[in-house]
């Protein structure tokens, strides 16, 4: 595929129009052009080094036309949209959705952000990012989220794999009164 090939000519000669207007063909025509999750998760690779280096180049030369204000939200929400693409075609791999999850993080999206945290703990029960994203976007002492830490325990305990997820799920002692 040349794919990679375009892109990367187009981020080297800094033609942000060029690589936008590429990948959203790519993205939105994926049935012409039978994207798998790998080349999904480049695209979204590139458009989060896209927005990184618009983030950088405050003092390079930019086009201005192109980077105006809001662009750098704009190519973030991009590489959200291929990962989350990535994440759905790719059914076992959590490496998608934590990414969802970070750029969703910085977006200010919780809830897209909270469902792939979840989808990522549900692939991997072991996952650590995936239960520390869920406890950062969601309050820990919540019934929803005790509930998804019990459900993991009880997988763990069914594959005899021990970790540490059930300190999280008991509840915690009330702290105590000081002497009147």
């Amino acid at each position: 595929m040349k794919i990679k090939r375009v892109l990367d000519r187009a981020r080297a000669m800094q033609h942000e129009r060029m690589f936008v207007e590429a990948t959203d063909l790519l993205i939105h025509h994926d049935s012409r052009t039978d994207l798998g999750a790998d080349d999904l998760m480049a695209l979204g690779d590139a458009f989060n080094d896209f927005a990184t280096d618009y983030r950088a180049s405050r003092g390079r030369r930019v086009s201005a036309e192109f980077f105006k204000a809001g662009r750098y939200p704009f190519l973030l929400n991009k590489a959200m949209i291929c990962y989350k693409r990535a994440s759905a075609l790719a059914l076992n791999d959590e490496t998608a959705a934590l990414k969802v999850v970070k750029i969703a993080m910085q977006l200010n999206m919780p809830a897209s952000g909270f469902d792939y945290a979840r989808k990522a703990v549900r692939i991997n029960p072991l996952s650590v990012d995936g239960w520390t994203y869920l406890a950062i976007l969601h309050d820990l002492n919540s019934e929803t989220l005790r509930a998804e830490l019990c459900r993991a325990n009880a997988g763990v305990a069914a594959t005899g794999k021990a970790d540490g997820l059930q300190a999280y799920s008991a509840p915690s002692a009330p702290a105590p009164q000081p002497a009147a």
